[in-house]
Formats: C-alpha cells, sequence, structure tokens
C-alpha cells in the first residue's frame, strides 16, 4: 500500500470545517481498533495456494482497554482510539434556528428526556466483498464492490494507491 486513507479533515478536504483527519491503513498497523479490521493480506496465484498460505499466518492479540458507549468515551482517562484524537471527539456540529432559548423560557412544559437509541445502520444482506482487476487495456483498476458511493470509493481508492482517479472505474 502506498499510503493511508485520509477520513475527515477540514473544508476541502472531504469533512467539515474544524473536523480533525485521521489517517487509517487498509490493514492495522500499530493496535487494532475495531472487531473485523484487516490485519493481513494473501496474494496467490489459485485459491488452493491462498487457503495454505492463510492457514500460515499467526496473529497474537494483546487486549487493550476498551470503552463502547459513546458518552463514556468521552470521559477524561477513556480508552484514546486515534493518538491525534484527544478525548475522542473529532468534530462538534451545532445548528441553531430561531431562538430556541427564549421558546423554551416561554414554554408553559418543558419535558426534558435522555433518548437512547440501538446503533442504527443501514446492513445489507450481501457481503461487503470487493473484488479488483487490472485493467489491461487503459492499465488502471477496475474495482467492483458492494457501494452506494462508487465515486467516494474510487477517490479514496486513488488516494491511498497513488493514482489518478481517471486509471481507476468503480462498479456498484
Amino acid at each position: 500500500f502506498t499510503g493511508p486513507m485520509p477520513h475527515g479533515g477540514g473544508e476541502g478536504a472531504g469533512g467539515q470545517k474544524g473536523q480533525v483527519t485521521i489517517q487509517t491503513w487498509p490493514l492495522a498497523t500499530d493496535r487494532v481498533r475495531h472487531v473485523g479490521q484487516g490485519i493481513a493480506v494473501v496474494v496467490a496465484e489459485d485459491r488452493y495456494i491462498a487457503r495454505d498460505a492463510l492457514d500460515l499466518i499467526e496473529v497474537e492479540y494483546e487486549p487493550l482497554p476498551a470503552v463502547t458507549d459513546m458518552e463514556a468515551a468521552l470521559e477524561p482517562g477513556a480508552p484514546q482510539l486515534y493518538d491525534e484524537v484527544p478525548g475522542n471527539l473529532i468534530f462538534t456540529w451545532t445548528h441553531t434556528g430561531g431562538e430556541p432559548e427564549k421558546a423554551f423560557a416561554e414554554a408553559e412544559i418543558v419535558v426534558t428526556r435522555k433518548m437512547t437509541n440501538q446503533r442504527v445502520a443501514g446492513i445489507s444482506m450481501e457481503p461487503r466483498g470487493v473484488m479488483a482487476q487490472p485493467d489491461q487495456l487503459s492499465g488502471g483498476l477496475t474495482v467492483y464492490t458492494s457501494t452506494q458511493n462508487p465515486h467516494s470509493v474510487r477517490t479514496q481508492i486513488a488516494r491511498t494507491l497513488g493514482m489518478s482517479d481517471l486509471d481507476l472505474r468503480v462498479i456498484a
């Protein structure tokens, strides 16, 4: 791999103004940060050789402190996911319209509740497989992936591999 995959960053870098940029690599480097994070790649001429190579991979994990609650992750002393994001807070966005403080002050009844929802994520039924192959005609790369955002995927892969967007074709 030629470089990390940038996430976030300020305006013009794919993020919001004031957002911290996090650099992640396609494979874990210094530590594994979440279940399912890639740790190894096998490239082989056929699936039998690939299977044999997979059997040779041995990984030893050293348990690290973890935090699974968003509010607890913001507490002082909470385990840090990324060194470049002290306090685990990458970005704060506030949008206010009208005069909410005045509206609350003048309201006959104000109800305050803390609402907790399950982690919400659109989960597709198909696996998140990706296949890439060199394009012999253009000299570029064609990537087949399950996504609803092929242009963003193309840009991120191109940046990571040091390629031009024009040399990369993503088929969703």
